[in-house]
């Protein structure tokens, strides 16, 4: 078991680092404190990692563990099947 979370880690630390070293490299006068750090990596996963989410969604809707709905304004929605049928 903790060879499993130190695996988990590691690849973390790795992605965080990637992460920093490519925010640094588009905003080259870039300098924060660590909860600046912080939303640098939040706002950059959310950029980058869009469609990847949407993948990850549509694959769980395809495997019926999700289902997609659909607001009044055209907006996709994504939660368990139960949630749906309220």
């Amino acid at each position: 078991m903790p060879r499993r979370s130190l695996d988990k880690d590691v690849v973390t630390l790795w992605s965080l680092i990637c992460d920093i070293e490519g925010y640094l490299k588009v905003h080259t006068q870039a300098k924060d404190s660590i909860s600046g750090v912080r939303i640098w990596l939040t706002q950059q996963r959310m950029e980058a990692r869009t469609e990847l989410i949407q993948e990850a969604l549509d694959y769980l809707v395809s495997r019926g563990l999700i289902v997609e709905g659909e607001l009044p304004d055209g907006t996709k929605v994504y939660g368990k099947p139960d949630n749906f049928n309220k």
